[in-house]
């Protein structure tokens, strides 16, 4: 039985790939909600700021910690292997993802199974995870557009939701997060949102509430109906969830 789709807290770059190459299973898919240049753009810098910071450190007494950026650049030739084997798409706007959704299949992929994943995910005994269609910025491309709305969201999280289905995998939203930058969960899902698409922004000194024109809801409203809302386990360390 495949679990129910879940969104995820904000995650840095490097910590989502790091964590889907340790826990998802081919033939887990990675939509990207940008172009391809602009997110490497991202890993890059995320790899450079963390580098940066420990640099600084160094002064410390105690060790830096091991960061998901350092695990990226020194990864065992075992998890290259199996990031190789999860598929990745880039979607730029809010009508290439819906489109890409809208015929997701599994067929048209190129990206061959590992040889053996029974290293990755413990014992060969044991059952595999199910593969995971995870889209990494959903929230934020809908942002400052027409879409960002009660029927933009909704629209989109149905298809998103019934390609998942179609292909037997778990429906997984993670927003991204700048390095250094604090994004609670409860904070994106607080966001207001019009109730139709197209509804323009409020102009004036004196604005009052969300400064949409028209009835507003929370996103949680809106997504609640599809997901679950869950705390993401990025570090490696704590009770959050692992897809």
């Amino acid at each position: 039985m495949i679990s129910r789709p879940i969104l995820l807290s904000p995650a840095l770059p490097a910590h989502l790939i790091q964590h889907m190459i340790q826990h998802c299973t081919h033939p887990s898919t990675l939509v990207v909600c940008s172009t391809r240049d602009d997110f490497l753009s991202v890993v890059a810098q995320h790899i450079i700021d963390e580098q940066q910071h420990h640099h600084q450190e160094d002064a410390s007494p105690s060790p830096p910690p091991t960061t998901a950026a350092a695990h990226l650049l020194a990864a065992p030739l075992f998890q290259v292997a199996v990031a190789r084997h999860i598929r990745v798409v880039f979607a730029p706007t809010v009508s290439h993802l819906r489109a890409h959704l809208s015929v997701f299949c599994l067929d048209d992929s190129s990206v061959p199974a590992p040889p053996t994943t029974a290293a990755a995910h413990g014992s060969s005994s044991s059952a595999p995870p199910t593969p995971t269609l995870l889209i990494y910025g959903l929230l934020a491309l809908h942002r400052e557009t027409s879409e960002w709305s009660v029927q933009g969201l909704g629209g989109t999280a149905a298809v998103l939701v019934e390609a998942a289905a179609r292909v037997g995998m778990r429906a997984v939203v993670v927003e991204p997060r700048a390095y250094g930058e604090e994004v609670e969960l409860g904070q994106l899902l607080g966001d207001e949102v019009p109730i139709l698409s197209g509804v323009a922004r409020r102009t004036g000194l004196a604005l009052r509430g969300s400064g949409w024109a028209g009835r507003t809801v929370e996103v949680k409203r809106v997504l609640a109906r599809w997901f679950d809302f869950r705390e993401g386990n990025w570090d490696g360390e704590g009770e959050g969830e692992v897809m």
